[in-house]
């Protein structure tokens, strides 16, 4: 809510993700948005497609029609896909009606 980043570590098995899907549900008690990602489906992905993954599954959950995003355009041109992304995301941003999202990324590997 205060537009800092956090993040849990700790040993396997011990509830880090339990921990961020108890988050989600209270931000979700309070009108606020999130979204879950599971950093395990994007680790062999490349940088541009993983960002095409996230504004799908922001489109998706936040139902924002396609036509209204860069992701018909090509997010394989690299030149271009920090530049759709930031629109992309402003547009997202515009058209959700509890204005802050909250982005949960689960087994982020480093």
């Amino acid at each position: 809510m205060s537009g800092e980043n956090s993040g849990i570590f700790g040993l396997r098995k011990t509830g880090k993700t339990s921990i961020l899907y108890s988050i989600e549900r209270a931000l979700d008690r309070k009108k606020s948005s999130s979204i879950f990602i599971d950093c395990q489906t994007l680790h062999l992905k490349s940088w541009n497609v993983a960002l095409l993954f996230l504004i799908q599954e922001l489109q998706k959950k936040f139902a924002i029609k396609k036509t209204d995003l860069k992701i018909l355009e090509n997010y394989s041109r690299e030149d271009f896909v920090a530049d759709y992304f930031y629109d992309d995301l402003n547009t997202i941003y515009r058209k959700n009606d509890r204005k802050s999202i909250l982005l949960v990324f689960d087994e982020l590997k480093i």
